[in-house]
């Protein structure tokens, strides 16, 4: 977990943001030095949004994304010791999960990743320390970001899009995705923004359940998954 007063408190290990922050500058550094890009992922604490923010202004190529529960949660959700709160980079604080919506905000971190690590029921049952680090995130992703981001303001719904579609497709070089258009992937998701829903372990399509966000309510949901021109999920219920 983030290291701070709170993990000495629960008596667990604690990962500093400056082994986070340390990398981006040296990196920075590097792609600066040799006139190239670089991508970083998972941006978890607000000194590495400073430093990208900063670097991007200075015209290092560089570009980055944050994960839905890297905006959402922080590391108070540690208290309950679930090992579905136990990712890498750790949660951190509240000025880190308000700097992250910021830097999405003003266009800093470029896109949203999922993060999405399944882990067998087995592997997380054990100690905090034990646990590997992940939680599935495919399947709550879009509700998060329109909670988070959407609802609040933070985002427009046009703005999110970019954000998980055509942001991706963009940095990654990838032209036929993130359009729609005569020609480009047929790979689209269709969304209901006025679906309210919750998250049960009965309705997880993933075979795990490594998720921290159990029985919490949305509004919008995703209806129907196309991908490469084929209908590969459906919401029935």
């Amino acid at each position: 977990m983030n290291e701070s007063a709170l993990s000495t408190l629960l008596g667990l290990r604690g990962d500093p943001v400056i082994a986070e922050t340390v990398f981006i500058a040296r990196d920075i550094e590097i792609a600066r030095y040799l006139g190239t890009r670089v991508h970083f992922m998972h941006i978890s604490a607000a000194r590495s949004v400073d430093l990208i923010r900063r670097a991007k202004a200075e015209g290092v190529l560089v570009t980055c994304e944050a994960t839905p529960h890297h905006f959402t949660l922080t590391e108070e959700c540690v208290r309950s010791f679930d090992t579905s709160t136990k990712v890498n980079p750790p949660l951190r604080t509240r000025q880190d999960v308000d700097a992250i919506k910021a830097g999405l905000k003003d266009g800093t971190i470029d896109c949203i990743a999922t993060d999405h690590a399944p882990h067998t029921h087995e592997d997380k049952e054990v100690e905090y320390d034990a646990a590997p680090p992940g939680l599935i995130g495919l399947e709550t992703a879009f509700a998060l970001a329109f909670k988070e981001l959407v609802a609040t303001g933070v985002l427009t719904l046009p703005q999110l899009v970019d954000k998980m579609s055509t942001g991706p497709a963009r940095v990654m070089g990838l032209a036929d995705k993130g359009v729609i258009a005569e020609g480009k992937d047929a790979d689209l998701a269709i969304i209901d923004p006025d679906r309210q829903w919750t998250v049960t372990k009965e309705d997880t399509v993933s075979k795990s359940r490594n998720s921290p966000f159990m029985g919490w309510q949305f509004t919008g949901r995703v209806a129907t998954t196309i991908c490469g021109g084929k209908v590969v999920y459906q919401q029935i219920n």
